[in-house]
């Protein structure tokens, strides 16, 4: 037996961002290592509800809930509570989710001594507003910091890996890939066969998400005869500018409001398709719940998204700035029952197979242990 498999595991688990993504994670994790889980109740409570913690402690991760800290003394605050809850429970990895959060940064100064793991879910920042308030703020700074205090570094795909080595030149050798898994109250559930001509363009909506791709589409979708229903639920700074197309076009429903968890999974159900005409970007937090629902999705070739969305297996993929075809993709699916339903088995497949949770927390526990192995060599 490998010496990294002698004892279990234990894992500190910081995901002060990224909550739910981080839950389903430590909830898998929890059948190979013994996890401590640390996360702001507010963040888990906005992507999972009020008993975010139930599924959790149900299955022995421990929980540490802080609150996002408002003023410098709550940093301070959340930085102790993180460092006594990791000389408590003694770990020997600390796996963090990369966001700009100054009570992990500075916490970080006192577990150096534990084999240390980050997950990037972006290896830069989204083109448009998060790219230049990003330029202008001191994140670039803290997010070099905190990646050079890693010894590795997890992210959702081959075009992220090829993506972070260009930016940190100094990761060559340490990023692993570990798909992202799927998201949503549907995750476990039995999806079925959606038959209304709903479809739905959802989260935040800045410039790359291609909200002008989706109007064009749909207009011509009705020069067709088509008919289709065009859901937008999200804020977000592109929306304004487009909200009189979508009047004229007049089979728009926008919601721009808050969308508490169980609203988002009554979108997601009555979707006939996701729609992701995104100009650029790495990855899609949206196809990952459109996996967890099992929906098809119709989305560009950017990123890592086409090891999401399999051409013709869980959806389509077409080219950015092609409404020409993205309209061709929808028609298909909101007039193809037979295709819908070969799209929903083809998700479920990738949702219980290959991009489980299951799946990625065995792939995830072999890097902890390359990890560990890698540590104790270089002692």
């Amino acid at each position: 037996m490998k010496a990294t498999q002698q004892c279990r595991r234990r894992v500190l688990l910081l995901g002060l961002h990224f909550a739910e993504y981080s839950s389903l994670l430590a909830q898998a994790l929890v059948e190979h290592c013994d996890v401590l889980f640390i996360a702001y109740e507010g963040n888990a409570k906005d992507e999972m509800g009020d008993h975010w913690k139930v599924p959790l402690l149900s299955k022995g991760v421990e929980v540490l809930a802080l609150h996002k800290p408002a003023s410098p003394l709550g940093l301070f605050t959340n930085a102790r509570a993180i460092i006594r809850a990791a000389r408590r429970f003694a770990p020997n990895l600390i796996h963090c989710q990369e966001s700009i959060r100054y009570d992990m940064a500075f916490s970080l100064p006192w577990l150096l001594r534990t084999s240390r793991l980050l997950t990037v879910h972006d290896p830069r920042p989204h083109p448009g507003v998060d790219a230049k308030w990003d330029r202008f703020s001191h994140n670039r700074l803290y997010r070099a910091v905190v990646r050079k205090a890693m010894n590795m570094v997890i992210v959702h795909g081959e075009a992220l890996r090829t993506d972070l080595h260009t930016v940190c030149p100094w990761l060559v050798g340490r990023v692993r890939v570990t798909p992202h898994g799927p998201l949503g109250l549907g995750v476990a559930s039995e999806p079925n066969v959606p038959t209304g001509r709903r479809v739905l363009f959802f989260g935040r909506i800045n410039e790359y998400k291609g909200l002008r791709y989706f109007i064009e589409a749909v207009a011509l979708l009705n020069k067709r005869g088509v008919s289709v229903t065009a859901v937008v639920a999200g804020r977000g700074p592109d929306l304004k500018r487009h909200r009189k197309q979508m009047a004229i076009a007049g089979n728009f429903e926008v919601d721009d409001s808050y969308i508490p968890v169980e609203q988002v999974k009554r979108l997601f159900l009555e979707a006939r398709a996701v729609v992701l005409p995104y100009t650029g970007g790495t990855q899609s937090g949206v196809a990952a719940m459109a996996l967890g629902y099992c929906r098809p999705v119709i989305a560009t070739a950017v990123g890592s998204i086409p090891e999401r969305v399999i051409h013709g297996r869980n959806g389509f993929l077409v080219a950015p700035r092609d409404a020409h075809s993205l309209a061709n993709a929808i028609e298909a699916v909101v007039e193809g029952a037979d295709l819908t339903a070969k799209l929903v088995a083809g998700a479920r497949e990738l949702r219980d197979g290959h991009l489980s949770w299951s799946a990625i927390a065995a792939r995830t526990v072999q890097i902890y242990d390359e990890l560990l192995l890698l540590m104790r060599t270089d002692v």
